[in-house]
């Protein structure tokens, strides 16, 4: 069941939906059995390509019915292996489940990948689309198929439509026109989608696209067009509400959790780490003396320090700006577009500061007083076309040091497209 947002704009007319649903959308049923062959498969060693699970069955069926935003899904499964397992069993795994964004730490992903619900009417898009910002998949009505057709059946419900405050007004009133997609599966599939030609343009930390160009060069397939955010992403560093441990100068020799271990380096590390899978684990970590601290984005842990779960210690920012535009092909006409239509919704930003908080406050899972201290650290590029190469320079550097990217013969101007000329 489609929303009608998932038509694009202007999208349905109303005449063709209101007080009706349609049974047919065009290339949605075949993209439905395929896509999640491709998902649910492997990239090529070459990372060149993707290798479909082709044992995977599917029969879709797409109606577009009258709500705003969120796809809902009901779902029979039959499996392979007998005896299947049983609905507990399947609950357990889905709450388990760990995304690649959870793993990488990106600051948008959500404590839950997944939300089991319990409740037998959830659930339900208008109250449960924007779980956790709206990257949460939320799963309901998870039960054992009494007919013996299939084992297991479920609801699940996705938000088709999550976007930062300033691209979101670039489309409320800019005209913006792409077609916007979340990637809350990290930032590797978004790379991969970029080099098989399936996305066009990417918005992510910049770390993560410089490792990828300076690991395959021009076999990454993309280039830096843009610039984003100008400011700094800050990591809060934090430890157990009843922890001795006040300050940062206390932290040589302690055990710092981290999400995959990412932090172990060769030789003698200044800390031990105890890598961990969840945001929630990093949590019980500090305060059952797991580990003694760990770092996560100031304001996803703020409502932690505010019920007393953790404490904060200090904080640590990155030493560039966050957020960068990259392109597969920087020669497209449509870039232009793009770039003074985002720079409108920044424009537009700055100059209503409340509507922007009303947003965030009600969208994006934050306090209207944590929107608004946010507000006063973040910094959008008046002109998001263009970027320094300067601060690709300085990542490059910083990335070497930490053995993230070898050798001495990568340079930053061959990362760029569009250098800035200020």
């Amino acid at each position: 069941m489609q929303a009608i947002s998932g038509a694009g704009y202007p999208g349905v007319s109303s005449m063709d939906i209101l007080d009706n649903v349609v049974p047919f959308i065009s290339g949605e049923e075949d993209k439905l059995e395929t896509e999640a062959q491709k998902i649910l498969g492997s990239v090529s060693k070459e990372t060149t390509s993707f290798e479909h699970q082709s044992g995977l069955k599917i029969s879709a069926a797409c109606n577009r019915v009258a709500v705003l935003d969120g796809h809902t899904a009901c779902v029979s499964l039959r499996f392979v292996k007998r005896p299947p397992p049983s609905a507990q069993q399947v609950k357990e795994a889905m709450r388990e489940y760990v995304s690649e964004a959870q793993k990488l730490r990106c600051p948008s992903a959500p404590e839950n990948s997944l939300f089991v619900f319990d409740e037998d009417d959830r659930p339900q898009p208008r109250l449960d689309r924007d779980l956790q910002g709206g990257y949460t998949v939320s799963v309901g009505r998870v039960r054992e198929d009494e007919s013996g057709i299939f084992d297991i059946k479920f609801v699940a419900l996705s938000h088709n439509k999550h976007f930062s405050t300033p691209i979101h007004f670039a489309q409320k009133y800019f005209g913006l026109g792409a077609t916007l997609i979340p990637f809350p599966s990290g930032t590797g599939h978004m790379i991969t989608s970029l080099q098989t030609n399936e996305i066009d343009v990417g918005i992510g930390l910049t770390e993560g696209w410089v490792a990828a160009i300076g690991k395959q060069g021009e076999q990454a397939g993309f280039k830096i067009v843009g610039t984003y955010v100008e400011t700094p992403l800050c990591w809060a560093i934090s430890t157990g509400a009843r922890r001795e441990l006040k300050d940062v100068s206390e932290l040589k020799d302690a055990k710092i959790a981290d999400t995959r271990g990412w932090l172990k380096a060769s030789g003698d590390p200044p800390f031990d780490v105890v890598p961990l899978q969840t945001f929630v684990k990093l949590r019980e970590a500090v305060n059952d003396r797991t580990a003694d601290f760990f770092m996560w984005e100031h304001f996803t842990s703020k409502k932690y320090y505010d019920n007393g779960e953790i404490k904060r210690v200090g904080e640590i920012y990155t030493p560039w700006s966050s957020w960068k535009i990259v392109s597969r092909d920087p020669h497209d006409q449509r870039l232009e577009g793009m770039f003074e239509k985002i720079n409108k919704g920044v424009e537009y930003f700055e100059k209503y500061r409340e509507e922007a908080i009303e947003y965030i406050s009600t969208q994006l899972d934050y306090s209207a007083d944590d929107a608004t201290e946010w507000l006063k650290t973040v910094k959008f590029a008046e002109n998001v076309k263009g970027v320094s190469e300067e601060t690709i320079e300085k990542t490059v550097e910083i990335l070497r040091k930490a053995g993230v990217i070898e050798g001495t013969d990568v340079r930053a101007k061959s990362m760029i497209a569009a250098a800035r000329t200020t």
